[in-house]
């Protein structure tokens, strides 16, 4: 199966949701796990910030969010990877998500994959990013990831 239809496959759930507005947490803690992605290498660079806003504001499954907002939230994430001490800013935002159902987790998990395959692969970092944050968040990493686990 090709890499395009593993992710295809992958995030066919969050496809269902794209006309329902995510609530407060889950804006924020999908925007903190695409963060934690995008930071999966060490850094955040600007091709790499302007790669997330391309897919928040041009993907099908943002249309009912206010992009901009969704935006401004991930920046802020991303600004706060930069630091030991703002990361625990991102992490309360992920772990936040537990209590979640398991919609809303599976959601913002796939934001994170979305993120993370938008250059067409979804490289080992990203991975095991994605590995700890499915652990933090309790959602079944292997079902979501597919054939890209």
């Amino acid at each position: 199966m090709s890499l395009l239809k593993s992710f295809q496959n992958a995030i066919s759930g969050i496809k269902a949701m794209a006309d329902q507005k995510m609530n407060e947490t889950v804006a924020n803690g999908s925007m903190a796990i695409a963060a934690s992605v995008a930071a999966a290498d060490g850094s955040i660079d600007e091709s790499e910030l302007d790669a997330v806003h391309e897919v928040i504001t041009g993907e099908d499954i943002f249309k009912a969010q206010d992009q901009d907002l969704l935006c401004e939230i991930f920046d802020k994430y991303a600004n706060s990877m930069k630091s030991p001490l703002k990361k625990r800013n991102v992490t309360k935002a992920i772990t936040a998500l537990a209590g979640r159902s398991d919609d809303d987790r599976e959601t913002a998990f796939l934001v994170g994959l979305e993120i993370a395959a938008a250059d067409g692969n979804v490289d080992n970092d990203e991975k095991a990013t994605l590995r700890q944050i499915a652990e933090m968040i309790n959602v079944n990493y292997n079902k979501l990831m597919g054939d890209l686990a």
